[in-house]
């Protein structure tokens, strides 16, 4: 792959000064017949990797020397010409901690560049200056992947210095703390996205069994969760912990606003999370939480473990009114909007909430927004229709009036809420016996 466009094409053959090659090394000088990309499409300055051992960036952050025959000071967010490899870039250097720099003084930077460039760490560059063109230092590059970073306050200085030592200590130290420091850092700073070991790599430049070594520490001593095996995202245990913390209060916030519901959608847990939770992120968080028994899943819905629905004597009262009232109606239920109105000494929150009570507990079945019925005498008009169609094989809206009695207010809503839980299937203007139903 050539990086940092993307363009892909595979090796039919290497030369080194004229003579064909089946290997080369670094240093060698050489030229490569390519297969699937032409020659046009390559930039001065392209980088050929494996794909996925590099990243391209328009953000890098580097530790920069500003040459001591300079005659100006360096100041903040000036315009310069990157030299790295062999292109050239425009890009702007943003001074991490000062707000100038002498000259003969070394400076934490990042650069913001015009376009992208895919990098190592520990890559040299060149910065010269825009006009008139002069040398104005070099350095190495620390980071070629980092977060847009901030310089406004002192606390944001603090940080930079902070994130810069971490570079800086390199990848020694006893165990190879420098490495997991980076880890880290860079997983720190990736958030709620994460990064895949792929990903690490990239920014380490460590690859394989070094790489996997190195990660054993973090992963074993839980600083650092493996939220996707496939594809072996991983993700700080500070992030997870902070989701976990604003799952759990969402639900306490949910279930005090309302306490007779049993619990909040999965979906709609995810979309009030802030800044947006994936699926796949989302799903490891459920699972954990669960797992740890701090929620309960059931079906599509989440609660505390610790939240139990508790009536009150007078919501207990009303909860058997409603009941009883859908019992005796039969296949005649009110509407929704006539039982608001029997109860109008409630509030409609409270009543809507007693009857998504008796719809969670089988005692009423919905079947539009208005129309509920007693699950005792849907059933039974269930069974009285299967047994028709047992015998007659069809039915149309005409002949379902003539069995139940019903008007077309109650006998086209029943018709189609029976296509919808497959007991029967619409053919034309009648209903048959699904094939299914047993």
């Amino acid at each position: 792959m050539f990086y940092p466009g993307g363009l892909t094409a595979k090796i039919r053959g290497i030369q080194v000064h004229g003579k064909e090659q089946e290997v080369v090394e670094a240093g060698h000088r050489t030229a490569i017949n390519l297969q699937g990309i032409e020659k046009e499409q390559i930039n001065r300055g392209d980088l050929a990797a494996t794909p996925g051992t590099m990243q391209s960036s328009t953000l890098l952050d580097a530790d920069f020397h500003f040459l001591a025959n300079n005659s100006r000071k360096l100041k903040n967010r000036t315009q310069v010409r990157l030299h790295v490899g062999t292109r050239e870039i425009l890009a702007r250097v943003v001074l991490m901690e000062k707000d100038t720099v002498e000259p003969g003084e070394n400076a934490d930077i990042q650069l913001i560049i015009q376009e992208p460039v895919a990098v190592w760490p520990g890559d040299r560059f060149v910065l010269r200056s825009y006009s008139p063109v002069a040398t104005l230092g070099g350095g190495v590059i620390l980071n070629n992947a980092p977060p847009k970073r901030k310089r406004t306050t002192d606390r944001d200085r603090e940080r930079n210095h902070t994130v810069f030592s971490i570079y800086k200590a390199g990848n020694d130290g006893a165990d190879g703390a420098g490495i997991i420091a980076k880890m880290l850092l860079f997983l720190e700073e990736s958030g709620r996205q994460g990064i895949t070991a792929d990903q690490l790599s990239t920014r380490l430049g460590v690859f394989g069994k070094k790489l996997k070594k190195k990660l054993q520490v973090p992963v074993s001593s839980k600083k650092v969760l493996v939220v996707e095996s496939e594809s072996q995202r991983l993700v700080a245990a500070q992030v997870i912990e902070q989701l976990n913390q604003s799952v759990l209060g969402l639900l306490e916030q949910y279930h005090k606003e309302n306490p007779l519901k049993t619990g909040l959608a999965r979906e709609e847990i995810r979309s009030r999370l802030r800044p947006p939770v994936d699926q796949k992120l989302f799903q490891y968080l459920m699972t954990t939480l669960a797992k740890n028994g701090l929620i309960v899943q059931e079906g599509a819905e989440v609660r505390l473990s610790s939240h139990e629905v508790t009536l009150q004597v007078d919501e207990q009262e009303m909860q058997e009114k409603i009941g009883r009232l859908y019992k005796n109606a039969g296949l005649r239920p009110p509407n929704l909007k006539d039982v608001l109105a029997l109860f109008a000494e409630f509030p409609e929150k409270q009543i809507r909430q007693v009857i998504d009570l008796l719809l969670q507990n089988g005692t009423l079945i919905k079947i539009n927004e208005a129309l509920f019925f007693h699950a005792e005498e849907l059933n039974r008009l269930a069974d009285t229709l299967q047994d028709c169609l047992g015998r007659e094989g069809e039915i149309d809206a005409p002949g379902f009036k003539d069995l139940t009695g019903l008007t077309r207010k109650y006998s086209i809503p029943l018709l189609e809420y029976f296509d919808k839980i497959k007991l029967t299937i619409r053919v034309g203007d009648k209903r048959i016996l699904r094939k299914n139903t047993g």
